[in-house]
């Protein structure tokens, strides 16, 4: 395999991986933030009224 073909292929191959790093770390922000929106509410349900 030549070399040119073998930098194409690994610069694909790259681009995929960020691809999938980045979808997997946007789900995992989606996670978190519906946490943090779930513990508020939690808090809010707990919170002492004045």
């Amino acid at each position: 395999m030549s070399d040119f073909t073998r930098n194409g292929v690994g610069q694909v191959w790259d681009a995929a991986a960020q691809v999938r790093i980045n979808a997997f770390m946007s789900a995992e922000s989606a996670r978190n933030l519906e946490n943090l929106r779930k513990a508020a509410a939690v808090n809010d349900l707990h919170a002492p009224r004045p």
